[in-house]
C-alpha cells in the first residue's frame, strides 16, 4: 500500500473515537467522528440479542431508509489497531430495533433483553454523547427519520394506488379479449368430424339428415348464437359436453329401437308427492269408515 494511502487511512481512523457505554451490566459500542455524528456497530448488538447477523444486515439493506444510514467504517479496535465494521447511524437504531418482532422469540430472557434495548438503548447513547441536550437532539433527528420514512411510505402508497387504478382497465381488456376471441376453425372441424363419424354413422341412414339439423340446432341453442361456430372460444368445453350428451341419446335410441328421438325434451314435470306408509294407513281407515257408513245407509 502506498505511504499516502496509509497516512489517509490513519488520519481517518484517528478522527474517529470509539466509546464504551455502560448499559445494565453490559457495554454498548459507539463511534463518533470529528463532526459529532454518532454511529453504532450493529453486529455486537445482534450477537448479544441472539439475532442472526446476516439476516438483520440484509433487512437493513433492503429498506431505503436504513440503507441510507448504514456504513462500513474502519474504526479503532479495543485491542489496538483498527478494523472494518458495519455501523448504523444512531438516530436509526431505535427504528431498527422496533422492527424486531419479540413475539417470534421463544426464549423469554432474550425477549426481555430485546424489549430493554428497544426502550433504553438509544436513550442511553444519546445521553452519553449529548448530555442534557440529548432530548433536543433525539427530537430533531427522530423527526428527520420519521419524515424520510413517511416520504418513502407515501411513495409506496402512490405506486400502489396507480397500480390499483390501472387494474380495472387491464381487467376490462382481458374480459373484452375473452369475449371477442372466437372458436377456431380447428375446433369447428374437430366437432364436425366427431358428429359425422361417432354419431351420425350409428343412426339409420334415412333419418341422418333430420338428425344432423337437430344436432346443430341444439348446439346453437347451447352457444346462444345462430350457430355454434360463432360462439366465444371459452365455450368450446361446453359445446363438447353437449356433443357427448347428444351422442349418448343417439346411441340409446339406436340400440333400443326407438322410432323418434327428441333432442329438445320438455321441462321435467313436477314430481308427484310421495305417499308415506302412515298416509296409506290413514287412507285405508278412511275408506273403511266410508264403506261402513254406506252399508248402514243401505240397511236402513
Amino acid at each position: 500500500m502506498p505511504n499516502d494511502e496509509k497516512e489517509n487511512n490513519s488520519q481517518k481512523t484517528q478522527a474517529l473515537s470509539l466509546h464504551q457505554v455502560e448499559f445494565h451490566g453490559d457495554s454498548l459500542l459507539a463511534v463518533q467522528n470529528g463532526d459529532g455524528d454518532v454511529c453504532v456497530p450493529i453486529k455486537p448488538i445482534c450477537e448479544r440479542l441472539g439475532l442472526t447477523w446476516h439476516g438483520q444486515f440484509e433487512k437493513l439493506q433492503r429498506d431505503q431508509t436504513f440503507s441510507e444510514g448504514i456504513r462500513v467504517m474502519r474504526i479503532p479496535s479495543l485491542n489496538g489497531g483498527s478494523q472494518e465494521t458495519t455501523v448504523l447511524q444512531l438516530n436509526l437504531v431505535p427504528l431498527w430495533l422496533a422492527t424486531i418482532q419479540t413475539s417470534r422469540i421463544p426464549d423469554l430472557r432474550v425477549r426481555d433483553a430485546v424489549v430493554l434495548y428497544k426502550r433504553e438503548c438509544a436513550q442511553v447513547l444519546y445521553h452519553h454523547f449529548f448530555g442534557q441536550r440529548h432530548q433536543e437532539v433525539i427530537l430533531r433527528q427522530f423527526t428527520e427519520v420519521v419524515s424520510r420514512f413517511v416520504d418513502a411510505t407515501n411513495k409506496r402508497f402512490d405506486d400502489l394506488e396507480q397500480r390499483i387504478k390501472a387494474q380495472p382497465s387491464a381487467t376490462a381488456r382481458a374480459v373484452s379479449a375473452r369475449e371477442t376471441e372466437r372458436i377456431t376453425e380447428d375446433d369447428c372441424r374437430a366437432i364436425c368430424d366427431y358428429i359425422q363419424t361417432k354419431i351420425l354413422q350409428t343412426y339409420p341412414k334415412h333419418r341422418v339428415r333430420s338428425l344432423r339439423a337437430k344436432i346443430y340446432a341444439r348446439l346453437a341453442r347451447k352457444a346462444g348464437k345462430d350457430s355454434y361456430k360463432n360462439c366465444p372460444r371459452y365455450q368450446v368445453g361446453d359445446i363438447w359436453n353437449e356433443v357427448r350428451e347428444i351422442e349418448d341419446l343417439v346411441h340409446f335410441a339406436a340400440t333400443s329401437g326407438a322410432e323418434q328421438l327428441d333432442l329438445f325434451p320438455a321441462k321435467k314435470q313436477r314430481k308427484a308427492k310421495q305417499v308415506t306408509p302412515a298416509k296409506v294407513i290413514e287412507m285405508k281407515q278412511q275408506a273403511a269408515k266410508n264403506k261402513a257408513k254406506k252399508d248402514k245407509e243401505q240397511a236402513s
